[in-house]
């Protein structure tokens, strides 16, 4: 299933586009504003995120959950206005318990300003995760953590720019 050139405009809550349990998924020149989650991949095999706006979220930009074989290249985050306590990220990966772990995800060429935390893989209960590319991507931002490979084996992280703005509280 491919969904090309969506607009999805939200009230600060919600997802723009979900997948769970899908193979062959993607979400290609989207422009999601003022939603929670712009998208959304859990246990995805095979999937492409690529060239979407996320502007104005709430949290995080790109969640990629339990999934493999994904490519997230060319997205931006952009005017984050995150809720209280919030520590969004532009794209965040995680694995859960009782799941398969995180493999061959690539996040590469994306763009990250303003109130957000940068691109985060979470290795969540010591799962942990492998395979994963963090190349080439730009983080102008206020909050910490501009590029984490958390419990990562057999990774690259390449080429990524990091620049704190004035003001930034950490």
């Amino acid at each position: 299933v491919s969904f090309v050139n969506p607009v999805v405009v939200g009230y600060f809550a919600g997802a723009g586009i979900s997948f769970s349990n899908a193979a062959r998924a993607s979400v290609l020149g989207g422009k999601f504003l003022r939603l929670h989650l712009a998208v959304g991949f859990s246990n995805v095999t095979d999937g492409l995120i690529s060239h979407n706006m996320s502007i104005g979220s709430v949290t995080d930009g790109f969640d990629i959950a339990n999934s493999r074989n994904i490519v997230v290249s060319g997205n931006s985050c952009i005017k984050g206005t995150p809720t209280v306590g919030a520590h969004p990220d532009c794209v965040q990966l995680f694995s859960t318990v009782g799941m398969a772990p995180q493999d061959n995800i690539v996040i590469r060429d994306n763009y990250a300003m303003g109130l957000t935390q940068g691109f985060t893989n979470f290795g969540s209960n010591n799962i942990g995760s492998s395979h994963i590319s963090i190349i080439n991507n730009r983080v102008d931002g206020l909050f910490a953590q501009g590029v984490a490979c958390i419990d990562c084996s057999d990774s690259i992280i390449s080429g990524n720019i990091l620049t704190t703005l004035d003001g930034a509280p950490h």
